[in-house]
């Protein structure tokens, strides 16, 4: 007998355990459109997991699909249903949430009673809704449960730093099929910085501190004010040698008037100067490279600001991941302090590849290998080797970013290149020098001298007076200055490009055997008609001109500009808009002009949609520059890939005339502009 109670006592704690182990549930959701399924489960997250533990109890489904209702009445569904089924699917059960959702209610009318200071457009606005309750937004609790702390930062960056919102108070305006809310606003006293006064100035003298701080004086205040303040007058004392000035604050706020009284106090400390520049955490770079990079001396002034500039142009060489400067302690006192570099070192050399694709080009691959810090000095060593199925390129290259310590960088190229075009093959052997100097992010100036090797082969077009086909040596100086404010390199979706070039190439000059002078302007803007910049309007204008000079009476036919392809008109093959010789065959000329004007809309995530209107022309002289104008119509597709967009383009040539196709569908990587 006792062995059996033993027994049975051994045996109910087994079962109570084996009830107690979780049953494998899998949850679907049908019918679901607005909510996410994670907002579901979170509401129901516990319920599911009770019936995990507990067994296949219904009661737990019945409270997740009362719970999921609620979310979803939280979010303005007033009739919303949610049912369920179960089914046992070994080894686990499916839980299947049946939802009707039923119609939305919309924002009703938001208003503030007791808000003077912002409009109820300002206040609603803060989430971005209007107040009016006649839009087309939906209601969300959750939306609206977040507003009040929204009113009270932005009552505080006006001064108001006593503020009080009250929850929401939700209004049906069941006519409608509308849920507004009250927030009821105590707005208190609105404090404005009236004065600042300086009982101690230090060496720089009361004038040159309220120099810097009489600007936000009728500010309104708040806390912020102070360590603004403060900072402004620390790099007012950095800058002038001194890196440990202490600033110390007294206010003086009165309620009633609201305002404000700032009383200062600044202990400047030592005035310091550079006893060495010490370089720590260089491999491959030379120190003395760092420390010219820096532009500072040993005996120098300590300057804020001068350290600050000098960061950015150790930082814009590249070399570095991680920079750092600090003032170490001084062995002859706080006057005299070593300036501690301290840096971490990017990969120097990098081998990459690459490959893409255009309509014309075919598929395109390449590699190249850079080394960016060439004997430690931040020289560059650059080879690329890139091929399509209509030629190949090779190239190496030497740059040095600073000439002679310069902001002027000076590249020096050397090029092989052969690419089979519409009506000839060009094959080129060339090397030169080019400058560049960069004025500001935005805008540059380049300008230098190549010499090239120019053959021409497989010659399709028939020559005449007009077109010229020979092999010459093209000697050359060119400029360029460019603007560039677009957001984005590859995608972009605002701003603006500007570039200009001017070459002139003589006969007779360092070996040239042709003398012409040839110009280039390409301009494009791309606007954002949203806020959310998911739809954009953009234009592009690019024209040529080239007149041959003393005795070359035609530019060479692989001279010539030529036009239409997958950048230029798209309803044109590549290189063949323009004048054609009676075999059909593009001639090129010596002008050009394209216009293009393009509506991209996003159409989900990484997808967007376009439709374009391209024109141009060629000219086979100079003053034709705007003559047979050309038309291209389109649509396409793009995606945008971290290196470019993947484009698909398809355009209609409305005006088509004999041997021209009617149509042409374009694929190829990156922006037409």
């Amino acid at each position: 007998m006792i062995l059996a109670l033993l027994s049975m006592v051994a045996w109910l704690p087994a079962q109570n355990a084996a009830a107690q182990e979780p049953v494998p549930l899998e949850i679907q959701f049908v019918g679901r459109e607005t909510l996410s399924e994670g907002a579901l489960r979170k509401a129901a997250e516990l319920e599911l997991d009770a019936f995990r533990r507990k067994g296949q109890q219904p009661s737990a489904l019945d409270d997740a699909a009362f719970l999921m209702e609620e979310a979803y009445r939280a979010e303005g569904f007033p009739d919303v249903e949610v049912d369920w089924q179960l089914e046992q699917a070994p080894p686990q059960y499916l839980a299947r949430f049946l939802i009707q959702e039923g119609k939305p209610l919309l924002l009703g009318a938001l208003t503030f009673p007791g808000a003077t200071a912002l409009t109820p457009e300002q206040l609603a606005g803060l989430i971005g809704v209007s107040p009016e309750g006649t839009s087309k937004s939906p209601f969300r609790r959750s939306q609206l449960q977040g507003l009040p702390s929204a009113i009270q930062e932005a009552y505080w960056q006006l001064g108001y730093l006593e503020t009080k919102v009250s929850a929401p108070e939700y209004l049906e305006q069941r006519a409608e099929q509308r849920r507004g809310a009250r927030l009821v606003i105590e707005e208190g006293t609105g404090y404005v910085l009236r004065n600042i006064s300086f009982l101690d100035a230090g060496p720089l003298g009361e004038e040159a501190c309220q120099e810097v701080a009489s600007s936000l004086v009728g500010l309104p205040y708040f806390p912020r004010r102070q360590v603004e303040l403060a900072q402004r007058l620390r790099f007012l004392y950095a800058r002038a040698a001194y890196p440990e000035t202490k600033v110390h604050l007294v206010e003086s706020r009165d309620r009633k008037t609201g305002d404000v009284l700032l009383a200062v106090t600044i202990e400047p400390g030592a005035a310091t100067t550079y006893s060495e520049i010490v370089v720590e955490g260089v491999e491959r770079t030379n120190p003395d490279f760092v420390r010219q990079r820096l532009g500072m001396e040993v005996g120098e002034a300590y300057d804020r600001e001068k350290l600050d500039d000098a960061f950015v142009r150790l930082f814009r060489t590249g070399l570095f991941r991680t920079i750092k400067m600090d003032l170490g302690p001084g062995a002859q006192g706080p006057e005299e302090r070593p300036l501690i570099v301290t840096v971490e070192e990017s990969l120097a050399k990098e081998l990459s590849f690459r490959s893409g694709y255009g309509s014309y080009e075919g598929i395109r691959i390449g590699t190249s290998f850079v080394e960016r810090n060439l004997f430690g000095t931040g020289r560059r060593f650059r080879s690329s080797l890139d091929a399509s199925q209509v030629g190949w390129a090779a190239e190496i290259g030497w740059t040095d970013p600073w000439l002679l310590g310069s902001e002027i960088s000076l590249d020096l190229p050397v090029y092989i290149r052969r690419r089979q075009e519409p009506s000839f093959t060009r094959e080129e052997l060339g090397f030169g020098w080019n400058l560049q100097r960069e004025f500001t992010p935005r805008w540059n100036l380049s300008g230098g001298w190549s010499f090239r090797r120019s053959n021409v082969s497989a010659v399709t077009v028939l020559t005449s007076s007009e077109v010229i086909a020979e092999d010459v040596n093209i000697s050359s100086f060119f400029t360029q200055p460019e603007y560039d404010s677009r957001n984005d390199l590859f995608n972009p979706t605002a701003g603006s490009l500007a570039r200009v070039r001017f070459e002139w190439a003589g006969d007779h000059f360092l070996g040239g055997e042709a003398a012409f002078l040839r110009s280039r302007v390409d301009l494009s803007r791309l606007i954002s008609l949203t806020r959310e910049q998911d739809r954009v309007l953009g234009f592009a204008w690019s024209a040529g001109l080239a007149w041959p000079l003393g005795s070359t009476e035609r530019l060479p036919l692989q001279e010539r500009f030529f036009n239409g392809g997958e950048d230029s008109v798209r309803s044109f093959r590549e290189g063949e808009l323009g004048p054609l010789d009676i075999n059909i065959e593009p001639l090129g000329g010596e002008s050009f002009h394209t216009a293009s004007v393009e509506l991209r809309q996003k159409v989900k995530n990484n997808l967007w949609a376009s439709a374009f209107v391209d024109a141009g022309n060629v000219g086979l002289r100079a003053d034709d520059i705007f003559g047979d104008l050309r038309w291209g119509v389109g649509t396409g597709l793009r995606y945008l890939l971290p290196v470019g967009a993947l484009r698909l383009d398809m355009a209609w040539n409305p005006d088509r005339r004999r041997g021209e196709p009617s149509y042409q569908v374009f694929l190829t990587v990156g922006m037409s502009f």
